[in-house]
């Protein structure tokens, strides 16, 4: 399915293709080599949107698509599925969820005319969302930190 809209996006001269597993004559670059994962934020920095399917579509499972989106300033078009769990971290009408249009020419139009206000308030939510899930890792990682130092000096006790 991402295939096909992401084909149907590059015929109506709606979207640029990258990455592997293309043919080569769409594919602007194969971003998966080398430092693709720096690369990736580089380009994505040059672009409003960005198309971010799950590849696995799981309960409390999340793309990275989505997060290297918001990093770059890219609205995320997102497709998880009809039951995804994705809205017990994020607000409706934040990022574009592609399961609310019909099909891909539906989203492209309505991509088409939305407003630089919609762009900058769904935008916003979506770092809202993200300063929130990185203030929580933080915390995680704090309390990993407090155990280990624990547990440290027991071991230096015995």
């Amino acid at each position: 399915m991402k295939k096909k809209i992401a084909l149907q996006g590059y015929q109506l001269d709606k979207i640029d293709i990258y990455g592997k597993g293309w043919q080569e004559n769409i594919v602007i670059e194969n971003s998966r080599s080398g430092r693709w994962q720096e690369r990736k934020i580089e380009i994505l920095q040059k672009y409003h949107f960005n198309l971010c399917f799950e590849n696995t579509i799981a309960d409390y499972y999340c793309t990275e698509k989505i997060w290297d989106s918001i990093i770059s300033g890219c609205l995320p078009i997102y497709y998880g599925g009809k039951n995804s769990t994705i809205y017990e971290d994020f607000e409706k009408n934040s990022f574009l969820d592609y399961t609310e249009f019909r099909d891909s020419n539906e989203l492209f139009e309505y991509v088409e005319k939305m407003s630089i206000d919609e762009f900058n308030q769904r935008l916003n939510l979506c770092i809202q969302t993200f300063n929130k899930t990185y203030e929580k890792v933080k915390q995680m990682n704090r309390k990993k930190q407090v155990v280990k130092n624990i547990v440290q000096k027991f071991k230096e006790i015995i």
